[in-house]
């Protein structure tokens, strides 16, 4: 039989434990990522973190300066163009939406339409050009009143 010596057993074991680790943090490819993160107000530095990470951190979008929240998982979800809020918000990709938009989603869901995304599938009250309230996504509001027409943030 094989017998295996516990310095080299457990020296191995410290090593893979280390590569593991080094595997789930942040590759160096995701150089536009690391771009964007915003130093000033995170309290880690980015090398500290892994993509795993479920924290919310501050990022500055390249495009108009915004600093945005968001998780390493979303960050890497959406493709670059898309990943600042506030440039991908429903009010600024369609701006004719703002007059449907109605005050009841600050009372009841604490939003403002600069901070949900055009993509987002959280239904929302809307109010038609006749005054009539409705329950729907972003998409359902577009498709009955909003042209794609982005406003000039970038």
């Amino acid at each position: 039989p094989h017998i295996t010596c516990p310095v080299c057993f457990a020296e191995k074991a410290r090593r893979s434990a280390e590569e593991a680790a080094a595997a789930i943090r942040m590759p160096a490819s995701w150089s536009e990522i690391k771009k964007r993160w915003w130093s000033p107000s995170n309290s880690y530095a980015l090398k500290e973190i892994t993509q795993r990470s479920t924290r919310v951190y501050r990022w500055e979008c390249p495009y108009s300066r915004h600093v945005f929240e968001s998780t390493i998982g979303e960050m890497m979800r959406y493709k670059p163009s898309d990943r600042c809020p506030v440039c991908n918000s429903a009010a600024n990709i369609y701006p004719a939406l703002i007059e449907y938009w109605t005050p009841e989603n600050k009372r009841r869901y604490d939003i403002e339409p600069l901070a949900l995304r055009h993509d987002s599938d959280l239904r929302v009250y809307w109010r038609d050009p006749n005054g009539r309230a409705f329950r729907g996504t972003v998409s359902d509001a577009v498709i009955r009143y909003a042209p794609s027409k982005r406003s000039n943030t970038r």
